[in-house]
């Protein structure tokens, strides 16, 4: 009689995070495409960005991650300014 052992079962891998095209990014920070396209090519992408293909790609949790440190590094200003 063979005994069975219990083994822990890994968890299956988390799904890679989807890209987001140029649009979607540019309406997200209120920004135009050229504003992003300039960005980039003068290398002052505050975020990364991906070329697939022709395409410029980027993760949202990574241009999430950089509004929410230019909102908090600028709530001083919008506190004084009334903006908030």
């Amino acid at each position: 009689m063979h005994q069975q052992i219990n083994t822990p079962r890994k968890a299956a891998p988390a799904a890679p995070e989807p890209f987001v095209g140029i649009e979607a990014v540019a309406e997200f920070l209120d920004v135009t495409t050229a504003a992003l396209r300039k960005w980039r090519d003068r290398g002052e992408m505050p975020f990364p960005s991906y070329a697939i293909g022709r395409r410029i790609k980027f993760r949202l949790s990574e241009v999430e991650a950089y509004a929410l440190a230019r909102a908090h590094r600028n709530a001083p200003e919008a506190r004084r300014l009334g903006w908030s």
